[in-house]
């Protein structure tokens, strides 16, 4: 699961956008991107202004990566500082990348974060003209102008009651909505900061859907020719009252028992489905009844969760297949590969999303979930 902070929807997403400002549900012209869409405003060429926010978004991530924050005046501080996150093994602690807007913005709009920020005593030295003009291959005095007309051009989208989301390239991107501002930074950049080993120790964190089952990761080593390889496996335990109630069995494997996990936050959930958290328990309620009520009448069940992996109950056993593409997305692909090559059973555990459900149980006649 991704750390607060962190996009779930962009996580290892890094879609590359031209930087600059993106409006949301209203733009200065019909086509274009809003990069050149800002610049038709502002007399700024189109490509000066992407090159400049380009390089300066090299140079944020160029001083983060050596423990230095920066600067931006007008628009904000990028900083790092340690979290420490609690692992089975020992404590683990990150270099998490966090932001301040500048006062300017802040009090001219009146914007309050949604999460922690950069600490106000923080003193950082102000980013340099001459190195973001070295490396978009401009004057320091026209870089100086293209940041000054952007954060004004901002300004004035603000003044008039627009969402904005600003992005800077590799790094993330700021959301302003009203009176809230949040900042979600890239999954590979934030495993770039603290060491891809370090990160993914660090984030293979588990949840618990209560009456349903819980999910986590489990290492699983694979003996290659190059030595051992390590991957992060997906493991699953129903939940006790299923389990209990139809006297279910697992087909292999599945979470250790004595595992603890935190419950499944209702109003996360609730924001991306863009309910209230009443309405989130209440249909995840419902439909583990609903699943409770097929097993009570003799029928066989697929439970499918988007992107992560089917769940086929068939009679008194269940079985877990989880999507290739997941698995390998969790370990890496380059090493998750290398593993499948020296141990192909392991692809007998997982299924393509292409794969019809009806292939993979006993009955043809089965129920599939949630829909």
């Amino acid at each position: 699961m991704p750390l607060e902070g962190m996009s779930s929807g962009m996580a290892g997403d890094n879609k590359e956008q031209p930087a600059g400002t993106r409006l949301n549900m209203m733009s200065f012209c019909e086509d274009g991107s809003a990069a050149e869409c800002a610049s038709k405003l502002t007399d700024t060429d189109t490509r000066e202004r992407v090159a400049v926010w380009d390089a300066v978004a090299a140079c944020i991530q160029e001083q983060l990566m050596v423990q230095k924050g920066v600067w931006i005046p007008t628009f904000g501080s990028f900083n790092t500082t340690s979290k420490d996150v609690e692992t089975e093994g020992r404590t683990v602690t990150l270099r998490w990348p966090v932001f301040k807007l500048a006062r300017n913005l802040l009090a001219k709009h009146r914007l309050t974060p949604k999460k922690e920020s950069l600490p106000a005593h923080m003193e950082l030295e102000p980013m340099k003209y001459s190195n973001v003009a070295t490396i978009a291959n401009v004057t320091w005095q026209k870089r100086r102008a293209c940041i000054q007309s952007t954060v004004s051009l901002l300004s004035s989208c603000l003044q008039n009651g627009q969402n904005v989301a600003f992005v800077l390239k590799g790094i993330r991107v700021l959301f302003i909505d009203r009176l809230t501002f949040d900042m979600k930074f890239y999954y590979d950049f934030v495993e770039k900061l603290s060491g891809k080993k370090t990160f993914r120790k660090a984030i293979s964190k588990g949840v618990w859907i209560p009456t349903f089952g819980s999910f986590n990761t489990i290492p699983k080593d694979v003996e290659t020719e190059g030595g051992t390889v390590t991957l992060r496996w997906p493991v699953f335990k129903l939940a006790r009252n299923l389990l209990a109630k139809h006297r279910l069995t697992p087909k292999k494997e599945s979470l250790p028992a004595h595992m603890e996990l935190e419950p499944m936050k209702y109003s996360n959930v609730a924001t991306i489905a863009n309910v209230t958290w009443q309405k989130r328990r209440a249909c995840v309620q419902s439909t583990v009844s609903l699943l409770s009520s097929c097993l009570q009448n003799g029928q066989n069940v697929a439970f499918v969760l988007k992107g992560i992996r089917v769940l086929f109950i068939d009679r008194l056993t269940f079985d877990m297949k989880f999507y290739y593409d997941f698995v390998e997305k969790l370990s890496g692909k380059k090493t998750f590969r290398k593993a499948i090559s020296k141990a192909p059973w392991l692809l007998n555990m997982l299924i393509s999303r292409g794969t019809p459900k009806a292939s993979l149980t006993l009955s043809p006649w089965f129920v599939v979930f949630p829909k």
